[in-house]
């Protein structure tokens, strides 16, 4: 008997890790060229760059041809895939990761990270809240002594 539903997009681990390659290919800077292929230079002689594109899940579900985040995420269920796709994550988590040492992407990676990365998890306690509870914690053991008969 047949089995109904949609054929696998991917036949092969080595098929879906040249995909993924190219993605993340796709998503890196690259140098501006000029007519004859060479890199253009500013007037300091640096290499003028062309920004790349911050690689996410859902850009990399869609070049892989899922119509979204999900469908990719339970493709990872499939046993001989789940390494390959681990690590692609693990990719754009990296990358996220980096973005938490530059000014501009900062929140952004960390909002990213706190809810799509597993173990990160962005603290809702403020410095002031920490600082209440010490000095709070303080006075309670202030009391305590007070109470016992001793001195502070």
């Amino acid at each position: 008997m047949a089995t109904i539903g949609r054929p696998p997009k991917f036949t092969s681990v080595d098929e879906l890790e040249f995909m993924i390659e190219q993605y993340f290919t796709l998503c890196e800077s690259k140098p501006y060229l000029d007519e004859y292929g060479e890199p253009m230079m500013d007037k300091h002689g640096n290499v003028i760059v062309m920004p790349g594109k911050p690689p996410t899940i859902t850009g990399l579900a869609l070049h892989l041809g899922f119509n979204g985040r999900s469908a990719f995420k339970a493709y990872n269920a499939k046993k001989e895939f789940m390494p390959t796709i681990t690590r692609a994550k693990a990719r754009i988590e990296e990358y996220a990761e980096g973005r938490l040492y530059d000014k501009d992407g900062c929140r952004g990676a960390m909002f990213y990270l706190s809810l799509n990365a597993d173990g990160w998890k962005e603290s809702k306690e403020s410095e002031t809240d920490i600082t209440l509870n010490l000095v709070s914690n303080i006075l309670d053991e202030v009391k305590k002594k007070a109470e016992n008969g001793g001195g502070i």
